[in-house]
């Protein structure tokens, strides 16, 4: 009973205030749950946009994992060509070194001529002065 006297205590503007209290608070109520359904509808093009981001991120993954198997290929051709390129090298190096010896030995074997020839030159020489003179 004692809340029927307060009912009947009130008066025609406090329940009208308190009607406009409950529909501002529906107002606000209906305000937040649109406000909520935006929310809502941005995150969903936010995570539309992040997978389409990781897609294309995945996509650059791949192409990156065969440059690298290009690139890798590509370097191994390069040191396989660099190892026959040496050996190469070393071959020549060992002729070259091989010519030199044998360029050696030949220059010592003509001197050696020359300076017989030379002395068999001089001794003629000289004999033919001492027969001479």
């Amino acid at each position: 009973m004692a809340s029927d006297n307060k009912l009947s205590s009130l008066s025609k503007d406090d329940l009208f205030l308190l009607m406009e209290s409950y529909r501002n608070m529906i107002q606000m109520y209906t305000t937040l749950s649109e406000q909520q359904r935006q929310i809502m509808e941005s995150e969903k093009v936010i995570i539309q946009k992040i997978d389409a981001l990781v897609t294309k991120q995945i996509m650059t993954c791949d192409k990156l994992d065969h440059i690298v198997d290009v690139f890798e290929t590509y370097v191994k051709t390069v040191i396989e060509l660099n190892k026959k390129s040496l050996e190469s090298i070393d071959e020549v190096k060992t002729s070259i070194e091989s010519l030199k010896i044998e360029n050696i030995k030949s220059h010592s074997s003509l001197t050696n001529k020359i300076y017989i020839a030379l002395i068999g030159s001089v001794t003629i020489i000289a004999t033919l002065l001492n027969i001479i003179f």
